[in-house]
């Protein structure tokens, strides 16, 4: 699986200007949310975020707890984001080809 760092990589996007990715991103962002695989995804994640938190009241130091949970948090956002660039991508896809058949029609 490929890690999408932000919306320019994304492939659907890439090739276009960055207010025009702005806008098809805020068109098409609540896409994910439709979807129950996404939901169980968050959950899944959220919960394995909980059960970490007993194994590192193990560790006495604050300071290594802090950079702990920082760490955990990290990658559950990034966990997090990555399936709802999964789930966005066909709703990109869709919103970019409803743009060029209104183009075609226009012009």
């Amino acid at each position: 699986m490929r890690i999408y760092w932000s919306l320019k990589s994304i492939p659907e996007l890439s090739d276009l200007p960055n207010e025009e990715r702005r806008q098809i991103w805020v068109a098409t962002r609540r896409g994910p949310f439709r979807h129950w695989q996404y939901w169980a995804a968050v959950l899944g994640a959220f919960l394995v975020l909980m059960l970490l938190v007993p194994l590192v009241d193990v560790v006495q130091s604050m300071g290594s707890r802090i950079v702990i949970y920082s760490l955990a948090l990290y990658v559950f956002v990034l966990f997090i984001r990555q399936v709802g660039f999964y789930f966005i991508r066909p709703y990109m896809r869709e919103y970019l080809q409803r743009e060029q058949t209104e183009e075609q029609v226009d012009g």
